[in-house]
């Protein structure tokens, strides 16, 4: 049971109350709202195609509720008959409530305005035909009270008349711009679908959106962003995309030209020019290759080049072999020959030796010169520090002579220059030779005097532009080993001993000498050297003998 009004039809659901609070009517009883059925509901929502009659909203669309609603308010005597029922999304159906609403209070002060104007008339009327004075002051009383309350009810009526326009402008207003994003919807989800699946990929990772959900993706973002606002982004993918495109293209064409310049050398360039009369730079002729050539046509090109060359290698390496067969017969005397004899126990002659080399032992013969002809200029050019960074490089003994041969057999000039190269540029290297030549100073040279400085570096020939001492500290350090640094010391020292020793031994002899040239001056009696022509006691001239 309920409870309404049947002036303004409002609900009341407690019973309790009497009379309406909006227009003080009293209230009547009645059965309440009859529930839909859940088969009549979806009878219904079939009917309509599980789509709001107003709006076009579906069932699948994001934040879409559909409710059936009554076409003649219950409120006004509508019925659940299907006649009488409609699908509305859960806007429209707000929408249309608050218009019926605004439309009943209007009509309840139209009724309250038409009713308080019949009241007047009749009033007016009574006070014709009265002749009571106190019932006629009554009337015109009631008369003015009334007729003060028609500008009021005017003024509510006119209010709620603005209040319902307004409502409907905004519902229309609503409508219309829920139409235009429908149809930007659309116009979006068709040029999406003609474009790459790269653009829509990244639109929604501009827009945070989820990659699955095309659709509601889509509706998402034109109910949520302005028009300008996506073709802006749509454009600025575009933009990126197609910059992304000519740079993708670019590193191609780049690496395809390190390809083929990695892979061209000098000599295949040099016949390229031939093959296709062309000239120009290594850089010119790869790029008309890459422009006008396939990758296979390329390497099919490249591969008959090869292939030439491969040739023309063969025969400059048999001209080499004639050309090497010549100079070892200029270069190996009969001596050479002879040692070579004794080294491979070979017999025969000269011609029969070169060649049998040639044939068996060239390679190792020729390294074996090399690794004389290294070996020696190795032990002239590598200093103790060179050794010492080396050896620990490579985590060898630090010894020259172990270090030599293992650079001769792993290295070639070349790259032991490269390796001293990047030894001296190791600081924890440096760092190491650093402490060793101070420990090295510390033991060796704490004792070392400057005579015996300026005797070693009268032996060594070493000029000195700082002082003696550092000098000869540096010398022997990156020329000798510690033992034999310890040697050249102790030979110093033993020769300075000997030389000091020679010299007090010939400064007593020239005493000697001198005390037997001495004799007595005639006058004070002192001694004086006879060499002397005065006394240097007495002044006395000497007259001798």
């Amino acid at each position: 049971m309920e409870k309404y009004c049947p002036k303004c039809n409002k609900i009341f659901e407690d019973m309790k109350d009497n009379y309406c609070s909006k227009c003080g009517g009293e209230l009547m009883a009645r059965h309440g709202r009859v529930p839909l059925p859940q088969g009549l509901r979806n009878e219904v929502l079939k009917r309509d195609g599980y789509r709001c009659v107003r709006c076009g909203a579906s069932k699948d669309d994001t934040d879409v509720r559909l409710e059936i609603d009554h076409i003649l308010p219950v409120a006004k005597g509508g019925t659940n008959d299907i006649d009488n029922l409609q699908t509305l999304c859960h806007d429209c159906n707000i929408n249309k409530g608050a218009i019926i609403e605004d439309n009943d209070e209007i009509e309840i002060k139209e009724n309250e305005l038409n009713t308080l104007k019949n009241v007047i008339s009749k009033k007016e009327e009574s006070l014709k035909i009265t002749n009571d004075e106190d019932e006629r002051i009554d009337l015109e009383f009631e008369i003015i009270t009334l007729k003060k309350q028609i500008p009021i009810i005017e003024n509510e009526i006119k209010q709620l008349k603005d209040k319902r326009d307004k409502e409907e402008e905004e519902f229309q207003r609503k409508q219309k711009e829920k139409e235009r994003k429908d149809r930007l919807f659309k116009k979006i989800y068709v040029e999406l679908e003609k474009e790459d699946d790269e653009i829509y990929q990244r639109l929604c990772k501009h827009f945070s959106l989820n990659y699955q959900k095309r659709e509601e993706n889509l509706k998402n973002l034109t109910y949520n962003y302005l028009e300008e606002e996506i073709y802006n982004a749509i454009t600025s993918i575009k933009q990126i995309i197609e910059k992304e495109k000519e740079e993708k293209i670019k590193r191609e064409k780049q690496i395809r030209y390190d390809k083929y310049f990695n892979l061209l050398n000098d000599e295949n360039i040099d016949l390229i020019k031939k093959e296709i009369s062309l000239e120009g730079s290594k850089k010119e002729i790869i790029i008309h290759l890459i422009n006008n050539y396939t990758d296979s046509e390329l390497d099919e090109g490249i591969k008959f080049i090869k292939e030439t060359i491969k040739k023309e290698k063969e025969e400059k390496i048999k001209r080499e072999k004639q050309i090497l067969y010549e100079k070892i017969c200029n270069s190996l005397d009969d001596e050479g020959i002879e040692l070579i004899k004794n080294e491979f126990s070979l017999n025969g002659s000269k011609k029969e030796i070169i060649i049998y080399l040639m044939n068996n032992y060239a390679e190792n013969e020729i390294n074996e010169l090399k690794q004389e002809l290294l070996e020696k200029k190795l032990f002239d050019e590598l200093n103790q520090k060179d050794i010492f960074l080396i050896s620990h490089r490579l985590k060898i003994p630090f010894n020259k002579k172990k270090v030599v041969d293992y650079l001769i057999k792993n290295y070639t000039l070349v790259e032991i220059e490269d390796l001293k190269r990047k030894c001296y540029m190791d600081n924890e290297l440096e760092k190491k030779w650093k402490y060793k030549i101070k420990h090295m100073e510390n033991e060796l040279f704490s004792e070392l005097t400057p005579a015996e400085s300026s005797v070693l570096i009268d032996r060594f020939s070493i000029s000195s532009r700082f002082s003696a001492t550092a000098t000869v500290k540096r010398h022997l350090i990156m020329n000798y080993s510690k033992k034999e640094i310890k040697d050249i010391l102790s030979e110093t020292k033993a020769k300075i001993l000997s030389e000091r020793e020679s010299k007090i031994k010939n400064k007593e002899k020239r005493k000697q000498e001198k005390s037997m040239t001495k004799k007595k001056c005639p006058k004070c009696k002192s001694e004086v050297y006879k060499t002397s022509k005065r006394c240097s006691y007495c002044g006395y001239i000497f007259r001798w003998s």
